[in-house]
């Protein structure tokens, strides 16, 4: 083989191996079509979500809408705070079904974490690589309850609370 053919196929595996690369770090979850976050509002500062920290937020806002349908008889929820599994696989309620149409354990960015304690819950959303923010919501989510977001990590001793938060279109519930 020839010094020439040889940097060919050098080329070609380069761009097999480059290829596979960046189809592995794909994420498995992107922002719903139609869905649109709005800045996050903390003090005098917005922030704009995108990517993964925009898809990870909305996961935690949707999941607190949810548990406060679950809490809520009036709404055809259950009367109780539902589990994420739960609410992945939809949970039958006067209304309908209360759930998500995606499971956030496929998001390869961030991991996601529903802890229930009496009425209240923690929703965190924790990131799998560097570089990207945490949120998590605390509180009562039928009566309200803190967002906040967390530049670096998990620590939620460093997490600014969110004043305004909102969203427009679907999202990810059923």
């Amino acid at each position: 083989m020839g010094p020439r053919r040889k940097g060919n196929l050098g080329l070609a595996v380069l761009g097999i191996v480059s290829g596979a690369c960046l189809a592995a770090q794909a994420p498995g979850v992107r922002m719903p079509y139609g869905t649109k976050l709005d800045p996050l509002q903390m003090g005098r500062r917005r922030l704009a979500l995108h990517g993964p920290a925009a898809v990870a937020f909305l996961f935690v806002a949707n999941l607190t809408d949810l548990e406060g349908r679950c809490a809520d008889k009036f709404f055809g929820g259950p009367g109780r705070l539902c589990t994420l599994r739960e609410l992945i696989v939809g949970v039958k309620a006067g209304g309908g079904v209360i759930g998500l149409n995606r499971n956030p354990g496929q998001d390869s960015y961030y991991q996601y974490k529903l802890t229930l304690i009496g009425q209240d819950c923690l929703i965190l959303a924790t990131p799998r690589r560097a570089g990207l923010p945490a949120f998590a919501f605390i509180g009562n989510p039928k009566f309200g309850g803190d967002f906040y977001y967390i530049a670096a990590g998990e620590d939620l001793r460093h997490g600014e609370k969110i004043s305004g938060e909102g969203y427009s279109g679907p999202g990810f519930k059923r």
